[in-house]
This record gives structure tokens, C-alpha cells and sequence, in this order.
């Protein structure tokens, strides 16, 4: 009988288990994030195997696995196919994550919301340890907030990837605090929250910051225009008056504003782009337009594209020197330039779908999507293994996420 319980058990938990697994991964291991993918599919042809019933198909996997197939399709147009080889495996996670959630068991509300809450404790250990780090180095530290480089996490990813699951964990947060009704547990989440947005002042984590201020404004705003909640125009005067203090006391998060307002003039001014991050960033996306213009049709090959890029920048070099010449760094032109403009078309609009389908289910999810919509126009997200799958998971599973609006609270 205690066989059977602990059988039982684990069958009935195996999919959220390896859930659990899959957002440590994303944080800590690249290894063990690959391993969870592995791990969910099994569990999932396990749970079709003991309940045979498919979950509802939906938009949303139908997408995930049309960008699949559409890169399965250019194998047509491809000369390098190693590099194709590469990107299928790679972006794997695109059919084997919708393929999760149709055949497992649908998570329970519970369930997602210890799966939240578990994004966020990952993201609250990842800046403990950098918070740490930068306590025994006081003097590396302060070198690098000088020179406005970004802190390299000691256990998390690179820095860009990092700064998405930071706005999710933040985010993820926020709304368990809203979700729990227990005064001691809304403590312990409150703690969290203001530890981790402490950590993303001292590392001037610049996305994560921006994107959480621009999320806030907005459901302000909404507050106040939309649901005439007078009560958050202090809440709005609360956020500036913050943001202020926090760039005059902040040393890292004023040399990180400086650093981002001399690069914007350096590129308004059209001066030299190397060695700035903004502007060698705008060079990869003019290069990019280029290839756009000569494949507007069917675009090049997405294995192709990082040849067509250096081609592009050996006939104009925008004032780069090679190791400054770097990728695109923008998820829409990436779609443009490997797809050409009918095909981006259809997939922008059916992201647009998915969004709005899933507002009207739950509108305070917009909370997820700023950030994701913001990051695409800073990297090419869906691209990158870790802000790819984090993207897909969460627009997956925490869709399912109810949570009043504040109106409604």
C-alpha cells in the first residue's frame, strides 16, 4: 500500500515536478533545463498512457508549433544545413512544450500557483548570491559600476536572459502577494519582493527596472482613466518620487542612465558606434534592414542569416570593427529577415491573437506580456534557449494563472 500512495503520487505530480525542474534550470543549468524538457515529455506520454485524453488544442499551440515547422520548411532555401541542424535541436522546446501541455493532466490552480511562486523564490536566490558577490568585491564592484558594465551574475545566465526572468520572477510575485490570503505568507512574498528589487537597484539590472517601471505606470494609469481609482495618482507620484531618489542615491543606476543617455546621443549624432552596446545594436539592425530589403518576399534562410550578416557588413561595415559586428538584435527583424514580410506578417498577427485572447480571459496577464514585447526589441528572445522556453512556458501554464484585477480587490 505505501508502493501504491508513493506510485500514485508521484504519477499524479510527475508533469509539476518536472515543471519545477524546468524553472530551476532556467535560472541555474543549462544541463538540467535540457534535461527537464526530456523529463516533461515523458511524464506527459505517461499521463496521456493512464487518462488517453488530449486537453483542448488551442491557438497558442498550434503557433509554438507552426514557428517550428516554419523553420522545418526552410530547409528548402538553406545552404548550411550543420547550422539548420543546429537551430532545429536548439529550438526543439517549440512543438515539445505544447506537446507537453496537451497530453498531461491540466495543472491545477494550486499547482501553477506553487509553480509561480517558485519562479520568483529562483529569481530572489539568483540576486541573494550576486547581492553577496558584490559584498566580498566592494571594490571590483565599484570598477565596473564606473565604466557602466553590467554585473555578470554568479549563477544565473548572460545578462540579457537574465533580465526577462527577473521581470517574470518580479512579476510572478507580485501576483501570489495578490493571490494569498494568510497574513504570514504574504509577509514572507512581501520580504521577497523588496529583497529582489533591491538587488536589481544594486546591479542596475537595466531591463528588469525599465520594464517593471513602464508595467507599473501603465496599470496605474489604467486605474485612473479607465476605473477613475483617483487613489493610484499617489501610488503614480510615489513611483517618480522613487525613481528620482533612487537615481541621485544610486551609484550604479545613475552611471547605467549616463552610460544609456551618452550612447543614445553618440547615435543620434551618428559618432562611433564601437564599444557602445545601443549603438552597435542599431548597426546590427540596419544591416538587418539591408537583408530585408533584398528578400522582402521569402526573406533568407534562418541558418543562413548569420552569413548573410557578415556579407552585409563587408559592404558596409557601419563604422564597425569586426568584434564589434554583432547579430540582430531585434525578434520582429529577425522574423523579417528570415521569412521575409508575408510569412512575419501572419506570425506577428497570430501572436497578436494569443495575446488578446488571453486578456480578455484574464486581463492583469498583460503584467507577463510588457516584458516580453519590450525584450524583443532589445534581443532576439525567442532565438536564445533560456528567455525562449521561459517565453513559451509562461504563456503555456501561467495563462492559467487567475488573479483578480485591482479594481476588483
Amino acid at each position: 500500500m505505501p508502493r501504491a500512495s508513493i506510485y500514485s503520487l508521484l504519477r499524479e505530480h510527475a508533469v509539476e515536478a518536472s515543471c519545477f525542474l524546468l524553472i530551476f534550470g532556467l535560472f541555474f543549468s543549462r544541463a538540467i533545463l535540457s534535461i527537464s524538457l526530456v523529463l516533461m515529455l515523458l511524464t506527459a506520454i505517461n499521463s496521456f498512457y493512464h487518462h488517453q485524453k488530449i486537453n483542448p488544442i488551442k491557438l497558442k499551440h498550434y503557433f509554438f508549433i507552426g514557428l517550428y515547422i516554419l523553420i522545418l520548411l526552410s530547409f528548402w532555401n538553406t545552404t548550411d544545413k550543420a547550422a539548420l541542424l543546429n537551430l532545429l535541436f536548439k529550438n526543439s522546446f517549440l512543438w515539445l512544450l505544447p506537446l507537453v501541455f496537451m497530453m498531461a493532466k491540466t495543472p491545477h490552480e494550486a499547482s501553477i500557483q506553487r509553480l509561480a511562486l517558485f519562479f520568483g523564490f529562483c529569481g530572489v536566490f539568483c540576486i541573494s548570491v550576486d547581492l553577496l558577490w558584490i559584498l566580498s568585491h566592494l571594490q571590483l564592484y565599484q570598477e565596473i559600476i564606473t565604466q557602466g558594465r553590467n554585473i555578470t551574475s554568479v549563477l544565473g545566465p548572460y545578462h540579457t536572459e537574465l533580465g526577462l526572468l527577473y521581470s517574470f520572477a518580479f512579476i510572478a510575485l507580485a501576483l501570489s502577494l495578490l493571490k494569498q490570503t494568510k497574513s504570514f505568507k504574504k509577509g514572507i512574498i512581501a520580504t521577497c519582493l523588496i529583497l529582489l528589487l533591491i538587488g536589481l537597484v544594486v546591479v542596475a539590472q537595466r531591463f528588469t527596472l525599465i520594464s517593471l517601471w513602464l508595467t507599473g505606470l501603465f496599470f496605474m494609469c489604467r486605474e485612473i482613466i479607465i476605473n477613475k481609482n483617483y487613489k493610484y495618482l499617489g501610488y503614480a507620484f510615489l513611483l517618480f518620487l522613487a525613481s528620482i531618489i533612487v537615481y541621485q542615491k544610486v551609484p550604479a543606476v545613475k552611471q547605467k542612465i549616463n552610460s544609456t543617455k551618452h550612447d543614445i546621443i553618440n547615435l543620434v549624432e551618428n559618432k562611433n558606434p564601437n564599444y557602445l552596446s545601443i549603438s552597435q545594436r542599431w548597426a546590427a539592425n540596419k544591416c538587418a534592414l539591408e537583408i530585408i530589403k533584398s528578400n522582402i518576399f521569402m526573406g533568407v534562410a534562418p541558418a543562413d542569416l548569420k552569413q548573410e550578416m557578415d556579407h552585409q557588413y563587408t559592404h558596409n561595415s557601419y563604422w564597425l570593427i569586426p568584434q564589434n559586428r554583432v547579430f540582430i538584435h531585434n525578434q520582429y527583424l529577425y522574423y523579417m529577415a528570415s521569412y521575409g514580410v508575408i510569412f512575419s506578417i501572419l506570425i506577428f498577427l497570430g501572436g497578436l491573437i494569443i495575446i488578446l485572447k488571453e486578456l480578455i480571459h484574464n486581463f492583469i496577464f498583460l503584467a507577463f506580456v510588457i516584458p516580453i514585447i519590450l525584450h524583443m526589441f532589445t534581443d532576439n528572445t525567442m532565438e536564445r534557449q533560456i528567455s525562449g522556453i521561459s517565453v513559451v512556458f509562461l504563456l503555456l501554464l501561467f495563462t492559467n494563472f487567475n488573479i483578480k484585477t485591482l479594481s476588483e480587490r
